[in-house]
């Protein structure tokens, strides 16, 4: 489990680290549609996590960074997806996804992303 709290914390850090380098857009209007049930983790903190920074990198990360986070935000959810079902793994993630809003939140607010 120790291996996988670990991997989280460098997808997050690799998340946090493009989102910093970037220049925010404009704001725009937010949508907030809910996850396909294939996309949702089963951990209320996770689900809310990709759930707004979906929506934050659809409507405020410039074009020329969203590949690369769209990219590793998927390496997120299924490396959280996998882990859920894990004996042990819900309870695992809900500190960990808890965790990586907290280290996102302060990256993600240079685009106006403050719905964390």
């Amino acid at each position: 489990m120790t291996r996988i709290v670990r991997l989280a914390f460098a997808l997050a850090a690799a998340l946090a680290a493009t989102a910093c380098n970037q220049t925010a857009p404009p704001p725009a209007a937010v949508s907030a549609a809910a996850p396909a049930d294939g996309a949702r983790i089963g951990v209320a903190e996770c689900d809310d996590y990709l759930q707004k920074y979906q929506v934050c990198l659809e409507t405020r990360i410039p074009e020329n960074a969203r590949r690369n986070l769209a990219q590793t935000l998927e390496r997120t959810r299924e490396t959280w997806r996998k882990t859920a079902a894990t004996p042990g793994g819900k309870e695992a993630l809900t500190a960990v996804c808890q965790r990586m809003r907290d280290a996102s939140r302060a990256s993600l607010a240079t685009y106006g992303c403050s719905d964390f």
